[in-house]
């Protein structure tokens, strides 16, 4: 039979539980009469040339518990992949989701309601600023929507990335940044007895399930950066099936069953 690979995407280790690969409304929180909104930051310059590139970011948060601590977790490591990209790209659109797992709605994130951020031409010294302003921003707004997040007991990372084709032109190369740990029991593909050992072999059970079943979401020409995989304060034994489970299941190369 033959099986419907996922698309292939960058692949780099870039740290613990986290793997780079090839709207709770408008969002745009205020600081107070004289505070700085999001929408005060990176703010096209008149004369601007219209030729520069524009860069699509999609942040997407599979929310396994919306606790205080763990919203500020979560907004702590997103929000610093997201200066990586800030500060490497001169205009970025950025689009941002969070998801409580099967059953329940997407929320929009604030500030990322496909707002625009524009770091060249003009002041260099504010655009510094603006890039160091938008992560707290964006982060205080990742903290505020996971926080809002109904958390179900079965979590499901692709009704996240199914969005990014519809976020997403063809032709452009976007860049996404999910967070899920992969270790809530799925649905389809993704469920298993719960018996079964956590092992590399299992994950690569699943994802080949998932593939060759077409039930992994089209993801081409985007480069996905994943955080959180694997991990688990209470079971930190599992952090090595749910980082390899979500390298099977976005990587090209799923194994054999």
């Amino acid at each position: 039979m033959t099986r419907r690979r996922p698309p292939r995407l960058a692949l780099t280790a870039v740290g613990l539980g986290l793997i780079a690969m090839p709207w709770l409304g408008c969002g745009d929180s205020s600081g107070g009469l004289f505070g700085t909104s999001c929408s005060d930051l990176g703010k096209k310059p008149a004369d601007l040339s219209s030729s520069v590139k524009v860069t699509p970011l999609v942040v997407l948060i599979d929310v396994n518990s919306n606790t205080a601590a763990m919203a500020k977790r979560i907004s702590d490591d997103v929000a610093g992949v997201i200066g990586d990209v800030t500060d490497s790209a001169p205009d970025i659109v950025i689009t941002g989701y969070t998801s409580g797992g099967v059953g329940t709605s997407l929320k929009k994130i604030g500030c990322m309601n496909t707002n625009e951020y524009v770091f060249v031409g003009g002041n260099e010294r504010r655009q510094d600023a603006d890039r160091t302003e938008l992560k707290t921003q964006l982060a205080t707004a990742i903290d505020t929507a996971v926080r809002a997040t109904k958390v179900a007991s079965t979590g499901d990372s692709r009704v996240l990335l199914r969005q990014v084709s519809t976020i997403v032109k063809p032709d452009q190369q976007a860049k996404v940044i999910l967070w899920s740990t992969f270790l809530a029991q799925g649905t389809d593909c993704l469920a298993f007895d719960p018996g079964q050992a956590p092992s590399d072999a299992l994950a690569g059970q699943v994802a080949d399930r998932c593939a060759t079943q077409n039930l992994l979401p089209t993801l081409s020409g985007a480069s996905v950066t994943i955080v959180g995989a694997g991990l688990s304060d209470d079971r930190p034994e599992l952090t090595p099936f749910g980082k390899s489970l979500a390298l099977k299941l976005l990587s090209e190369d799923v194994g054999d069953l």
